[in-house]
């Protein structure tokens, strides 16, 4: 319910994937990420050559991650994230 899944971020060695959130949150959404609280950030699966994975984030309150989802529709609409 309070999960949101982040497809086609570029995977680095030994990131730190809370900060990778936070730096697409806001670069790509144009939103402020100091209020947003994260419980769990991970990436999905095992490690694959030539593969990115999918990173699962869970939000600490559920409209925090609405209005991330509202803003990925509106601004990644037509892009390779979505």
């Amino acid at each position: 319910r309070d999960n949101l899944l982040f497809n086609g971020i570029k995977e680095e060695p030994d990131e730190n994937t809370e900060e990778v959130v936070n730096s697409f949150i806001e670069d790509k959404l144009k939103m402020d990420s100091s209020r947003i609280e994260i419980m769990r950030c991970h990436r999905m699966g095992a490690r694959r050559e030539n593969k990115t994975r999918p990173i699962v984030v869970k939000f600490l309150r559920y409209t925090e991650k609405e209005n991330i989802k509202k803003a990925g529709f509106d601004v990644l609409r037509n892009t390779t994230y979505i």
